[in-house]
């Protein structure tokens, strides 16, 4: 298998290559052909407020670094809706604890929210 290709501007910080001015031109402009578009990088409206949040502040950064698209979108509100999902979770048992009455529950003595929060956990 071949390796992928690094964009222009690692090549140039690595060092590694070197390239004339035409050959750097034509890396760039076939970079910036294939570059997806960056206006539509906002919450989408199904997410909880503590998940928009999240997004914007992850999108905000990952947009000043140039490390996300409008493709990323629903991949970084997934994240962001189980960030939100295991924070309440955590609250609630916090507020109940991480057990049951035993009497109450018929297989297992943990409560049905920590179950849910390790869920949340293999899911990301």
């Amino acid at each position: 298998m071949t390796r992928r290709a690094d964009s222009i501007n690692v090549l140039e910080l690595k060092g590694k290559k070197h390239l004339t001015k035409a050959q750097i031109e034509e890396r760039q402009a076939a970079e910036a052909a294939l570059s997806f578009g960056k206006d539509k990088v906002k919450p989408p409206t199904w997410l909880s407020k503590v998940a928009k949040k999240e997004f914007r502040k992850l999108a905000k950064e990952l947009l000043e670094a140039d490390l996300i698209t409008n493709v990323d979108v629903v991949a970084l509100a997934c994240y962001c809706d189980a960030y939100a999902n295991y924070i309440a979770c955590a609250k609630i048992i916090e507020k109940e604890g991480l057990t049951v009455d035993i009497m109450s529950v018929s297989k297992s003595p943990k409560g049905p929210t920590v179950r849910a929060q390790k869920n949340v956990e293999h899911r990301c």
